[in-house]
């Protein structure tokens, strides 16, 4: 089984909310960081929906996803993920993580 991790770029007025990993910055891009074993647009699908199975960042923020990569194991994209939303986070992005 394939699992995905993927960034889903949030607009503006996510980084005015409490639970990101940076402080709001001046023109700083808002992204969310997820990962999944479904096909990526199922995924963002689902969080659009606003339905329990999704963040309520990227049902209300959500704009489109940015960036998607493939690993072979959950642990591996668990890591992968972590990994990713920090360094977004250390370039001054407000990040959000699943």
């Amino acid at each position: 089984m394939a699992y995905h991790v993927y960034v889903v770029e949030l607009s503006a007025q996510a980084a005015h909310r409490q639970g990101s990993l940076a402080r709001l910055r001046h023109g700083a891009r808002c992204y969310y960081v997820g990962s999944t074993h479904l096909p990526v647009r199922q995924r963002l699908s689902a969080h659009l929906s606003g339905r329990r199975v999704g963040s309520s960042i990227v049902a209300r923020f959500g704009k489109r996803i940015v960036s998607t990569r493939i690993y072979s194991t959950r642990e591996a994209a668990e890591r992968a993920e972590l990994a990713l939303a920090r360094r977004l986070a250390q370039s001054g992005a407000v990040v959000y993580t699943g």
